[in-house]
């Protein structure tokens, strides 16, 4: 590691927040929420609320997403073009 870091001219890593998103395990049209959470319906609403470190960061972090979830009928016709054509998304 330190012959990357002469490399790079870095002294030290930087810190990094981490946050793990699994597809297989993600359903956007339930969600995923836990109790007292909100309901993240997209991946980068449930990166966002991983990334908070308080439950005020959680929740800033997903209302700066928020704007970006589609609506419960987009989601709809979102999986039946998945179930019709398959291979396409």
């Amino acid at each position: 590691m330190d012959s990357i870091l002469r490399k790079a001219d870095v002294s030290s890593l930087p810190k990094a927040d981490v946050a793990v998103f699994v597809g297989t395990e993600f359903d956007a049209l339930v969600g995923r929420s836990g109790d007292d959470e909100p309901t993240r319906l997209t991946p980068w609403g449930e990166i966002a609320w991983q990334l908070g470190r308080t439950r005020a960061e959680k929740e800033q972090l997903f209302a700066a997403v928020a704007e970006h979830v589609p609506s419960d009928w987009h989601r709809l016709a979102m999986s039946f073009e998945r179930c019709c054509h398959p291979g396409r998304f």
